[in-house]
């Protein structure tokens, strides 16, 4: 059902056409749960290198990791994943969408997403932030703090005062390698940590970042860990 094959996502784009709000309406349930693929397609904009704004339409790379994270799912195992990327596949991509997927459609999530230097985690910033703001209003989610280093779901002060409640109370953290330890204050369930095998060039403690994070993070089904990188040789990143 949560195939991310391009006619069954195509198909569900038509019906979406016809009808925006009937089909989210409809549909919202699912949307949330378990299909991200036509989240993304009917709902995440992304600039392409060309400078057009498009809908992200899962590529093949793309596809094959969505499969092998419903195995993951499936099978009831934390997703603990090494990725060795070539550039401009997407990888970073996907990952922020579905970061935000997780966060702004469900309670009490908190997701970190951490790269090895200041002006790549405020390009993941701008990136998710760019994605947020074009989210249609019936699948975004009211946010109490969206700045550099977070993006806080929840009700706005004023509508709390009005009695409207907290909201999701979820967060996406944003975080340099080399700027402390990571995970402290929080309890992360979803972690991207990008560039990973370039911290220990930059002098990144490698051991005492992952220890620390660990500590954050339960085993449980669900949890997610994602380190992914282009290729820089053995180093101390390699053991993880």
């Amino acid at each position: 059902m949560a195939t991310a094959e391009p006619a069954r996502v195509e198909q569900e784009i038509a019906e979406f056409n016809k009808d925006p709000e009937g089909y989210i309406a409809r549909r919202f349930t699912e949307l949330a749960e378990w299909d991200f693929p036509v989240w993304c397609a009917i709902n995440v904009r992304i600039q392409t290198k060309k400078g057009k704004n498009v809908p992200l339409m899962l590529n093949r790379i793309q596809r094959r990791m969505w499969d092998w994270l419903l195995e993951d799912l499936i099978a009831r195992r934390p997703v603990r994943w090494f990725i060795l990327k070539a550039r401009q596949e997407g990888v970073s991509t996907f990952w922020l969408a579905l970061f935000l997927w997780l966060t702004s459609l469900r309670a009490h999530r908190e997701a970190l997403i951490c790269a090895h230097d200041e002006a790549s985690t405020q390009n993941f910033n701008n990136r998710q932030r760019a994605m947020y703001t074009q989210l249609h209003p019936m699948l975004k989610p009211s946010c109490l703090t969206n700045r550099r280093d977070l993006l806080y779901f929840g009700t706005t002060t004023q509508d709390r005062r009005r009695g409207a409640g907290v909201g999701l109370e979820s967060k996406l953290v944003y975080a340099t390698a080399q700027r402390g330890q990571l995970g402290r204050s929080y309890n992360f369930h979803a972690v991207l940590l990008s560039e990973f095998a370039l911290w220990p060039e930059l002098k990144v403690d490698v051991e005492d970042q992952m220890v620390g994070l660990l500590q954050t993070m339960s085993d449980e089904a669900g949890t997610i860990i994602i380190l992914e990188s282009t290729a820089k040789g053995e180093n101390e990143a390699t053991k993880w």
